[in-house]
C-alpha cells in the first residue's frame, strides 16, 4: 500500500522558506512562483514584498549585470544573473557611469562635429531623458556622474524621482579643473567650480566615479608620470566645491569603497591586489589593507593568455560594485567577478578594460512573470512550469 501524500505546507512556513530567497539572483523568485498557486498568491502578495525587502534592507543592492563600452561599438549589457537589461534604443552613446538604478550615456568622442549630449537611462522603467550638456564638444577625459535626488532615499530601490548629474574635466592650458551639478527638478547647470592644480590630465579612459557621502570621487593622472596621480573630491552639499587628494600608488588603480563605507582604492601589482584606505580628517595619507595573490584565487589559466600588449599586464582592476565588496579583475582576456569576503570569484563573458555594475534591488512583477505576460517576460528567460495548479494543494 503507497502512503498517504505528505500534508500541504502550511502559508506561514512557505513564506518562510521563499524570504531566504537571494536577492542576488532575483529570477528565484519568478521560479519559485512558476510551483503553485498557492505560492504564486504568497508571492504577489505586497506584504510579502515588503517583508522581503526588509528583511534583506540591510544587505547591499546585488550586482545585475555589467555595462560596458567596446571602442566606436555601442555599448552593450553583460548579465550576472538570469535578468536581461534591453540596451537603449539611440546608438552612438558611451557609457559614462551607472549608479541608483540608472546610467548614464554621452554622444561619443568620435563624433566630433556633433554637439555634446547627454543621455540618462532608467531600464526598469524602460525611460531616457536626454539632457542639455553645460559643453558645447566632448573633451578628451570628460568625466560624469549621475546619481539619485530624492530626499530620504535609501537607495535600495530607486526607480524614478529627481536626479543629479556631476561632470568634471581638467583644463591642461589653464592647469584648472572644473565641474559642475545638474538638476533634473530645476532642468539647470549650477556654475562651474574651479580648483586650480599643476601638472595634471584628464584621464582618458574617464574611470568610473565613486560615491562616498555627499562627495563624488574622480581620478585623474599626473602628465609627468613621475608621482601618483590625483583623486578629486566634489562635495554636493551646501556650496559644491572641489579639492585634491594624492592616490596611494603610482597605479592608475581603481576607486572602491572599503568595507565601513569609506573611501578606498585598488590596485595591481603583477599578480597581486592590494587595497588601500583613506585615513581620517585627523589624518593625513593612506593606510594599506590587505594584499591578495590572485594567482591563489583565480583559475590556473587567468595568467597564461598571451596578450597584444607588450610587455603583457598580468591583471588590472576593471571596476568596482559602489557599497559593496565586490571588484571586477580583468586578465588578459578574461574578466572575473571576485567578492573581497568571501573570496568567492566568478568568470564573466567577454574582456573589458572598464566595467559599470547596474546594481538595483529588483522584485520581480509575479503575476506578468509567472503567466509570460506584461513587461517583464523582457527581463527573464525561465523555464515552463508544471501545469497550474499541480502540486502544493
Amino acid at each position: 500500500m503507497s502512503s498517504p501524500p505528505p500534508p500541504a505546507l502550511i502559508d506561514d512556513l512557505v513564506e518562510s522558506f521563499l524570504l531566504l530567497l537571494s536577492p542576488d539572483e532575483p529570477e528565484h523568485l519568478v521560479r519559485a512562483s512558476l510551483v503553485c498557486k498557492p505560492w504564486r498568491r504568497i508571492l504577489a502578495d505586497p506584504g510579502f514584498l515588503r517583508r522581503y525587502r526588509d528583511f534583506h534592507g540591510t544587505t547591499p543592492n546585488p550586482v545585475l549585470g555589467l555595462l560596458r563600452n567596446f571602442g566606436t561599438k555601442d555599448p552593450d549589457f553583460v548579465p550576472t544573473s538570469a535578468f536581461r537589461l534591453p540596451a537603449p534604443d539611440q546608438p552612438g552613446w558611451i557609457a559614462m557611469d551607472c549608479r541608483h538604478g540608472r546610467a548614464l550615456f554621452t554622444t561619443s568622442k568620435h563624433h566630433w562635429d556633433n554637439p555634446l549630449e547627454l543621455l540618462v537611462w532608467d531600464p526598469m522603467k524602460r525611460e531616457q531623458q536626454r539632457v542639455p550638456s553645460p559643453l558645447q564638444y566632448f573633451r578628451d577625459g570628460l568625466n560624469a556622474a549621475v546619481l539619485c535626488a530624492t530626499q530620504g532615499c535609501d537607495h535600495r530601490r530607486c526607480q524614478g524621482g529627481p536626479f543629479r548629474i556631476a561632470i568634471l574635466f581638467t583644463d591642461e592650458i589653464q592647469e584648472v579643473t572644473k565641474a559642475c551639478l545638474y538638476s533634473s527638478e530645476t532642468g539647470e547647470w549650477s556654475q562651474f567650480t574651479h580648483l586650480h592644480h599643476p601638472d595634471t590630465y584628464d584621464d582618458y579612459e574617464n574611470f568610473p566615479s565613486l560615491l562616498v557621502d555627499d562627495a563624488l570621487y574622480f581620478s585623474i593622472t599626473h602628465s609627468t608620470m613621475s608621482q601618483p596621480g590625483t583623486i578629486i573630491k566634489y562635495q554636493l552639499l551646501g556650496t559644491p566645491c572641489l579639492s585634491a587628494l594624492q592616490k596611494p600608488s603610482m597605479s592608475k588603480g581603481r576607486l572602491m569603497t572599503t568595507e565601513d563605507g569609506g573611501l578606498g582604492f585598488a590596485d595591481m601589482d603583477g599578480t597581486s591586489l592590494t587595497l588601500w584606505a583613506r585615513k581620517t580628517d585627523h589624518e593625513v595619507g593612506w593606510s594599506k589593507l590587505r594584499v591578495i595573490d590572485l594567482k591563489i584565487l583565480l583559475p590556473v589559466d587567468a595568467f597564461s593568455v598571451k596578450s597584444c600588449f607588450h610587455p603583457p599586464p598580468a591583471a588590472f582592476v576593471s571596476g568596482f560594485a559602489e557599497g559593496t565588496q565586490v571588484i571586477f579583475v580583468s586578465s588578459s582576456i578574461h574578466l572575473y567577478m571576485l567578492e573581497l569576503k568571501s573570496g568567492r570569484v566568478k568568470k564573466m563573458p567577454g574582456y573589458s578594460l572598464k566595467v559599470f555594475p547596474y546594481m538595483t534591488f529588483y522584485m520581480p512583477a509575479m503575476e506578468s512573470a509567472s503567466t509570460h505576460q506584461g513587461g517583464m517576460s523582457r527581463y527573464w528567460s525561465v523555464p515552463n512550469s508544471r501545469h497550474e495548479g499541480e502540486g502544493c494543494s
